[in-house]
């Protein structure tokens, strides 16, 4: 067998020793022997490893200082036994292992008094904190903020409270207790619950109360204040009125169709302008301003205080001015009438100078007069006559009656007719 003589010869080289505790009897090549479980193979010979030792892969392995070998297996003694000789020696009752070594327990203290919750051992004696500690792990110690000591235990002060001097102290009606501190609200806010709590849009705070504004007003770092002149509050804010209003008791009002709004009152615009667009706009140089409306005049009217005018006698209106006319015309109808040349023009009408009268349209010297006749006669000419049955007789015209007629230019005397004379002095002549 070719693996079995190599083999043989490999243990041969190497000290005849041959795989793990096994070792070459000197026999055949076939014959092995190995060493015990609690011994090695060194130098061809199986020897025993010490007796705190097991073997392991051929190796002497030494176990813990609190182990001792049993049957090639580390055991562990006790908790109060230590190692000697491979054995678990045990320590005394007042001995404890240190090392593995038995060492010998203090002598017991003296027996600890029961303290109180409010104390703490001190040198084994009980001793009490101070006022506001309490005991914690056997140490005086400070209550947390917003706690106070009460029967050994820190106990909680209410939601708007502060603890001060071991006393739970409450805060002020508009304050809130944050962090053990007394804390004034923002201004607009008042204390509900230990929380500040906004006040609405149009309130102020006053003595943690939440007072409304009055209206018109809006409420600014936390004060009442009235809206300019032409606004009105709405929604906390000061809201512009129109162009042509103004503001009232928080209203809006319109100012009338003839006037604007200036400095947020209702002015009337002037007479002659009217309202347009909150601006008082000047009528026409012919109109006037009725009713916000401009009103155009008569052609032969001019304006003057506000107030349709009628041109002086003689004149006529044009671009909203009283014209004269010229010389030797007349007014008519808003036009200017020449006279003739032969007028002249007196009281706005054309007349005939002094001393002259229209005759055949023209201006002349009228002829005399006619005498004024008296009764009983008839103007014939320029002669008076008197009527049948009467005579003249100085300067009257008398009635006689049973008086024959006269001939042409004569006149009745006594009985006979004679020829009319001017005599009476009336220019009279008889009937004929």
């Amino acid at each position: 067998n070719i693996w079995a003589l190599s083999f043989t010869l490999f243990c041969v080289f190497f000290l005849y020793s041959c795989g793990d505790g096994k070792s070459n009897s000197g026999g055949g090549a076939e014959e092995f022997v190995s060493c015990p479980v609690e011994q090695i193979l060194a130098n061809g010979l199986c020897g025993a490893c010490a007796a705190n030792e097991i073997t392991q892969n051929n190796f002497c392995v030494p176990c813990a200082a609190n182990e001792i070998n049993s049957d090639n297996v580390c055991v562990a003694c006790a908790n109060n036994e230590i190692v000697s000789n491979n054995m678990c020696i045990a320590c005394g009752a007042n001995q404890k292992v240190e090392n593995n070594i038995c060492v010998n327990l203090p002598e017991p203290p003296d027996p600890v008094p029961n303290c109180d919750v409010t104390e703490i051992l001190v040198n084994n004696i009980c001793q009490a904190c101070p006022d506001g500690q309490v005991a914690n792990n056997n140490q005086c110690s400070t209550c947390p903020s917003g706690e106070i000591e009460q029967n050994g235990a820190c106990v909680s002060c209410n939601a708007d409270e502060v603890s001060q001097n071991n006393m739970c102290v409450v805060c002020a009606a508009d304050q809130v207790a944050s962090n053990n501190q007394c804390i004034s609200c923002a201004d607009g806010e008042i204390a509900q619950n230990n929380m500040c709590v906004a006040c609405a849009a149009n309130e102020i705070s006053q003595n943690n109360m939440c007072v409304a504004c009055a209206a018109g007003e809006f409420v600014n770092n936390n004060q009442c204040t009235g809206c300019p002149p032409g606004e009105i509050e709405q929604g906390n804010m000061c809201v512009a009125c129109g162009a042509d209003e103004i503001s009232q008791d928080n209203m809006c009002v319109s100012c009338a169709a003839d006037q604007i709004a200036v400095n947020n009152m209702c002015m009337s615009c002037p007479a002659g302008q009217i309202a347009q667009n909150n601006m008082c706009v000047s009528c026409a140089s012919n109109e006037i301003s009725q009713g916000n409306m401009c009103m155009s005049c008569a052609a032969d009217e001019v304006v003057s205080n506000n107030s349709c005018v009628s041109c002086p006698t003689g004149e006529i209106a044009e671009s909203g001015m009283c014209v004269a006319c010229g010389f030797n015309e007349i007014s008519q109808g808003n036009s200017c009438v020449a006279c003739r040349a032969d007028q002249i023009v007196s009281n706005n009408m054309c007349r005939c100078p002094a001393g002259e009268e229209e005759i055949m349209g023209m201006c002349q010297i009228p002829p005399p007069p006619p005498p004024d006749c008296p009764d009983n006669s008839t103007l014939e000419g320029a002669l008076c006559r008197c009527d049948a049955n009467t005579r003249a007789i100085a300067g009257s015209c008398v009635v006689f009656p049973g008086i024959p007629p006269h001939p042409d230019n004569g006149a009745n005397m006594g009985s006979t007719c004679s020829t009319c004379h001017a005599a009476d002095g009336g220019g009279l002549v008889n009937p004929l």
